[in-house]
């Protein structure tokens, strides 16, 4: 589907390192659209506090009720009007497929995060409080108590509750009919950059992977996966690069080498760019909330004794 470029949303969700952001929507007195018609590359879960509202997800119009949940897929043209109600509310939960956690374990994200991204899985996108369905409406109404909370804080928390969530959608999704084939023809060449990103990778390489041409490569790319092929692998290593600041001693010029980045400029300049500070502003900051977050337990563990 070709997603028109004026309806992209231009609200910011969340951060490289917190890939999540809640916010309300309310609709009072003779107000109709509560969401626009628009597109964002993250995924949503909505839900609905109060009144009843009409939600388009795509081509699809769900009736909703206080209570029920609407899970929008990423790269989706969604809005929201009120019904019959006056007053309607709703709380959005709006993230990043990387908030899953799944990305830096291949069993795990083929196993449950593949089969939905290239379209062989068909997840619920109406949920209403009964049945099984009432746990994603459980979950997401224990979601709202973050609404205020800064997201260093309830970080942990919120990818529980996506997990549980995407625990349930998976467990009753549909298998689609139809196979994603444009999926299936590039998926060797995401295959080849997540195993050898640290190398230098050139789009006539991925082409290579799936025995295509260049410009037949890079249209099915682009297609599929919303971004051209290079960008991709730049924000890939750029991934790579935060866990090793966060998880090594190693220093910045050498996370650049380990990563594929030539030279440390190109490297800064990226980080900068997809991640919105320097590689040791990211550390730093990362150093400083995990000593906030121990004393925090340590003065909540004197407290209770």
């Amino acid at each position: 589907m070709n997603l028109p470029a004026a309806l992209k949303d231009t609200v910011i969700h969340g951060s490289y390192r917190y890939p999540f952001a809640i916010h309300d929507a309310m609709a009072k007195d003779e107000e109709q659209i509560m969401l626009y018609l628009h597109w964002h590359p993250e995924a949503e879960l909505l839900l609905l506090l109060e009144g009843d509202a009409l939600v388009c997800v795509d081509d699809r119009t769900y009736t909703v009720y206080a209570g029920d949940v609407i899970f929008v897929p990423p790269y989706t043209l969604h809005a929201a009007y009120t019904h019959k109600s006056q007053h309607c509310h709703f709380v959005a939960l709006v993230f990043q497929l990387s908030a899953l956690c799944l990305g830096n374990n291949r069993v795990l994200e083929e196993a449950y995060l593949t089969p939905f991204e290239k379209g062989s899985l068909r997840f619920p996108e109406h949920f209403s409080p009964n049945g099984w369905q009432n746990e994603v409406c459980r979950i997401m109404q224990d979601v709202t108590r973050f609404r205020d909370v800064p997201a260093a804080e309830c970080d942990l928390l919120i990818r529980g509750k996506l997990l549980e969530i995407w625990h349930y959608m998976y467990k009753h999704a549909q298998i689609s009919p139809t196979k994603n084939a444009n999926y299936e023809r590039i998926q060797p060449a995401i295959r080849y950059i997540r195993e050898q990103y640290r190398n230098p990778i050139t789009v006539a390489d991925l082409a290579a992977q799936c025995s295509l041409s260049v410009s037949r490569f890079s249209f099915l790319f682009q297609k599929e996966m919303h971004m051209s092929a290079i960008p991709y692998l730049q924000e890939y290593r750029i991934r790579q690069s935060c866990a090793l600041l966060l998880s090594s001693k190693m220093s910045v010029s050498v996370i650049a080498m380990e990563t594929g980045f030539g030279n440390l400029s190109n490297f800064n300049r990226n980080f900068m760019r997809i991640v919105g500070c320097t590689p040791t502003e990211f550390r730093e900051r990362a150093t400083a909330l995990r000593r906030f977050q121990e004393s925090q337990s340590l003065s909540e563990d004197k407290e209770s004794t």
